[in-house]
């Protein structure tokens, strides 16, 4: 419950007043959830109103208050608006100076009124948080529409200089800047003020922040010395596809040397841009290529189709094109493509493998083969067919040969993971176990979070019955002093995996601890005890699910098979 008196007993002396009385003006609720920044206006117009509210503000503190009966206080301008004064309240001693900036979480308090030190009547609006911490100011009093992070680095002359990322804001632009003097013994000068932001035929000056004390980069750069700091600019269209940004140092011959930063804001709509304007095939790969990376393949399509538009013999163009349509569920299409590229170059190696690595997704292992078999005639230490090859003998139960050309791959790799894998899988299902976990063994040492490795590991261990040392195994992947929700269900999962009900059920109870209304879970534990034969216990959890979600047709479905089970016993 919420002290309402805390404020109440706090008799502070303030900058230029001090609290003589305190009025409470009653409030009137307001039917909103949490308050923010942005509701600062409405809140800050009449504050009576939105009493025992909660509230998530950010401000600029202007004093610190003495302690009062152990309670701490601060007097702050809600992001940094001198008109939004504000009294907060808070208990862990935290160490806050004149300037910092903060966020509060907390419930609003009734307003309190004081008479400052010329017997003027003043007022503040109350928070008592219930957390509180210090921020960067421009996160409370300049905040950010959009980050971009560039991570782009120029080097010229012994000047190195890395753009690190750009904040857009109503009050300006922002770009965190690195400038390093790479020289041995000159100085060099760098001139924020010469700096220009360019966008639409646009230029954008340098500027200031009088709110927010942003880290400066000194002028003069001695030899071998690195300087970070931010540069503050007109505010520019965070709509726009793009920005230039161009920055000016100068030697000891005083010869400027420019720096010049494309930075791309809307990658979509840029390269739309740049698609309807383009007809270089190189570019226009470029760009279906990063539009493919963005995971618009729609659009990456488009330009592809641009490629093949000015050279219809395009084999990567027709290639690319088949991948973006099987990226798009469009499976009928995809081979069209690939035979065309195929029938331009019937040894492309790329494509012939990109073909293989289809039908085995598509769980066509014989195709697979085949395709996998005409890049090896081409080369055949081709690693990626050779594991094409073992992937699909050990899912067409071929298990003697799937290890063979494991061992093929592993010869060329040894490292090759996939590879692994696949030959331990195959021991496995031929009943080797300990060669098995040999394999699985040697892919968790390049890769100890390889979940597969893991998981096929501990379910081998469990068919040698060493279902502890499989738990254990486990419990390395997923630490005992974790407490998410998905790696409880995980947990669970693997018991399953291994057999142990009774264990998966402990782990899907944490999971129901953490979401009790988990449809996906409570028919997790009825399976479970179905498997335990508690087939009325099942038919409980069938019955929760039920009662959340009436058509939840799987619950549906299981309690009715398990009820036909339970009738049969009775």
């Amino acid at each position: 419950m919420v002290m309402k008196s805390k404020v109440i007993m706090l008799l502070w002396v303030l900058t230029a007043f001090s609290l003589s009385s305190i009025l409470v003006i009653p409030g009137v609720l307001a039917q909103t959830d949490t308050l923010t920044d942005s509701d600062g206006l409405v809140y800050y117009s009449n504050p009576s109103n939105y009493i025992d509210k909660k509230v998530n503000f950010t401000g600029k503190i202007l004093t610190l208050l003495p302690p009062s009966s152990g309670t701490l206080g601060l007097q702050m301008y809600q992001t940094g608006d001198t008109s939004r004064n504000t009294i907060v309240v808070y208990s862990t001693p935290i160490q806050f100076s004149k300037d910092d900036c903060v966020r509060v979480i907390g419930e609003t308090q009734p307003v309190t009124e004081y008479q400052n030190m010329f017997g003027a009547r003043l007022s503040a609006a109350a928070i008592e948080a219930e957390s509180i911490k210090k921020i960067e100011c421009s996160e409370s009093i300049e905040p950010a529409i959009k980050t971009i992070n560039v991570n782009q680095t120029q080097e010229k002359n012994g000047i190195k200089i890395t753009f690190d990322k750009v904040e857009f804001s109503d009050k300006n632009t922002r770009v965190y800047l690195t400038i390093e003097n790479t020289g041995v013994s000159d100085d060099i000068s760098f001139q924020s003020s010469n700096s220009r932001g360019i966008q639409d035929k646009s230029q954008f000056i340098t500027t200031f922040s009088y709110d927010v004390d942003y880290p400066k980069i000194e002028s003069t750069i001695p030899a071998g010395v690195i300087e970070n700091g931010v540069i503050l600019f007109e505010p520019m269209n965070v709509n726009d596809t793009d920005a230039k940004f161009r920055f000016e140092t100068r030697d000891t011959s005083f010869d400027a040397i420019q720096f010049i930063f494309d930075v791309i804001l809307s990658p979509v709509e840029y390269y739309d841009k740049l698609l309807s304007v383009t007809n270089d095939n190189t570019t226009l790969h470029s760009i279906g290529n990063s539009l493919f990376d963005l995971g618009n393949y729609s659009e990456a399509i488009k330009a592809y189709d641009k490629v093949l538009e000015i050279d219809p013999n395009d084999v990567y163009a027709l290639a690319n094109k088949a991948i973006s349509l099987k990226k798009l569920g469009n499976y009928s299409e995809v081979i069209k493509y690939y035979d065309k590229a195929l029938a331009i170059d019937p040894d492309n190696i790329e494509i012939l493998d990109y073909k293989a690595l289809y039908f085995y997704n598509l769980g066509n292992y014989t195709e697979a083969i085949q395709f996998a078999d005409r890049v090896l005639a081409i080369l055949p230490e081709y690693v990626d067919s050779l594991n094409v090859k073992a992937a699909s003998y050990l899912n067409l139960g071929n298990y003697t040969e799937a290890i063979q050309f494991a061992d093929k791959v592993l010869l060329i790799d040894p490292n090759y993971t996939y590879a692994l894998i696949n030959k331990g899988d195959a021991l496995k299902n031929l009943g080797n176990y300990t060669e098995a976990i040999k394999a699985y063994d040697k892919v968790l040492e390049i890769d100890p979070n390889d979940i597969t490795a893991l998981e096929n590991k501990n379910i081998t261990l469990a068919e040698l019955n060493s279902l502890t040392e499989a738990i254990e195994s486990s419990n390395k992947f997923y630490p005992e002093d974790s407490n998410h929700f998905s790696t409880f269900t995980e947990k669970a999962r693997f018991q399953e995996d291994l057999r142990n009900y009774s264990g998966a059920i402990e782990f899907y109870d944490k999971a129901l601890d953490i979401n009790p209304n988990s449809t996906a879970v409570l028919i997790d534990i009825g399976n479970a005890m179905n498997k335990l034969r508690n087939y009325s216990g099942a038919i409980e959890y069938y019955d929760r699910v039920l009662a959340i979600d009436p058509d939840n047709i799987w619950a549906l479905i299981h309690k009715n098979e398990t009820t036909k089970i339970l009738n049969n016993f009775d």
